[in-house]
């Protein structure tokens, strides 16, 4: 797994995370994990080297769905 280290968000600043984001408008899933990636924690991934391994439904958090690849 790679873990990113919160900092200058104002919110759990210090800790550990998986990269993430948002999709933005007409954004794949894909092309939204590899922008992220890049901004979130400077690599570069191939589209054809990701494969998803699990979605998660969080009901508490307003219906967000969480996308998770190895």
């Amino acid at each position: 797994m790679l873990f990113g280290q919160r900092q200058n968000t104002g919110f759990e600043d210090g800790s550990s995370h998986l990269p993430s984001g948002h999709l933005e408008a007409d954004e794949s899933v894909i092309t939204a994990l590899i922008r992220e990636a890049e901004e979130e924690i400077g690599i570069s991934i191939n589209p054809d080297d990701v494969n998803f391994a699990h979605i998660m439904h969080n009901s508490s958090s307003g219906g967000r769905m969480a996308f998770l690849s190895v």
